[in-house]
């Protein structure tokens, strides 16, 4: 019910939110607290999102499942806090150990893990279409935005709230220089599925993570490198990503993946890796959210509806 003009001057989902595919899943936390909280009322506020915008738009949108591989005993310890604390239904979130976890997974990985089946995978550029339907969009870059008496303008516009969700580019207004965000470039690859992941029934998080296979492809990724701003692909980069799959699923030849696409971008990350969210001090009628970092696709979604 809500008006909205969307200033975007280099195209709907042009930054790192246009991948093909992207997971969604909770960011996980050995304790509970307010961030475990956010977190997991984030992710089935996204399903829901999800499961309505499928129903009238092709988003890409698969509930396949997320596999969340447990390799050391840190991981391990986190995982178990999450599962003792957090209060889910191991309806939703379920320990499984290696032989249990390649039934599910179909694919021979090299450890057990947590179970989480209402993940999964969605298009990100096709979700930002579709929540754009009913939005102006100008095609125009902020020059200018201050308050006047009880409203804000914007490139002469006027309007009674404002949302910067500009990314990093937040703290190049006054109102927000102050925000300790930077950003986290990342890679990621397309690769035509490998024998390996052919039965592949669910995604891998690992550190990295690999996709549930779709039209013959998997999407693989992403580097974390939050001291380069190059934004060119590398191919070292695809080096790394298959490494780090084959050493999570048995049989995969990284040398021998076939890459057939890849796209950089930058994450907008706070130093305490937890989203920026709210309306914005001293400045009644300005939002912001920003910081979504790798679970953007819950965290976003979220700040989206608390700020609404």
């Amino acid at each position: 019910g809500i008006s909205v003009d969307l200033f975007e001057p280099t195209g709907l989902a042009s930054g790192a939110s246009g991948n093909e595919r992207g997971l969604f899943n909770p960011r996980f936390t050995a304790q509970r607290g307010n961030e475990s909280d956010f977190y997991s009322s984030a992710f089935q506020q996204t399903i829901r999102l999800f499961d309505t915008l499928s129903s009238h738009h092709d988003i890409g949108y698969e509930r396949s499942g997320s596999l969340h591989l447990v390799m050391d005993d840190a991981k391990m310890k986190r995982m178990k806090g999450f599962l003792s604390t957090w209060d889910w239904h191991e309806d939703h979130a379920q320990l499984m150990d290696q032989d249990a976890a390649r039934a599910i997974c179909g694919a021979p990985i090299k450890s057990g893990g947590v179970y989480l089946p209402d993940a999964g995978l969605v298009s990100p550029y096709r979700v930002v279409q579709a929540l754009a339907e009913d939005t102006i969009v100008i095609d125009e870059k902020v020059l200018s935005l201050e308050r006047k008496n009880s409203s804000w303008i914007v490139n002469g516009r006027s309007y009674d709230a404002v949302v910067l969700c500009c990314a990093v580019h937040v703290i190049g207004f006054e109102e927000l220089n102050w925000l300790p965000v930077s950003t986290v470039r990342g890679q990621i690859s397309l690769i035509e599925t490998d024998a390996s992941c052919q039965s592949l029934k669910v995604n891998l998080c690992y550190g990295g993570y690999a996709s549930k296979p779709f039209d013959g492809r998997m999407v693989v990724g992403s580097t974390f490198q939050p001291w380069l701003h190059d934004a060119d692909v590398r191919e070292e980069d695809h080096a790394d990503v298959l490494d780090k799959l084959s050493h999570v699923v048995d049989g995969f030849n990284p040398t021998e993946a076939k890459v057939v696409g890849a796209r950089v971008g930058f994450r907008c990350a706070s130093k305490d890796r937890v989203a920026v969210i709210g309306r914005v001090p001293q400045a009644n009628g300005l939002y912001v959210s920003v910081a979504h970092g790798s679970h953007g696709l819950t965290s976003a979604v979220m700040g989206a509806e608390i700020i609404a």
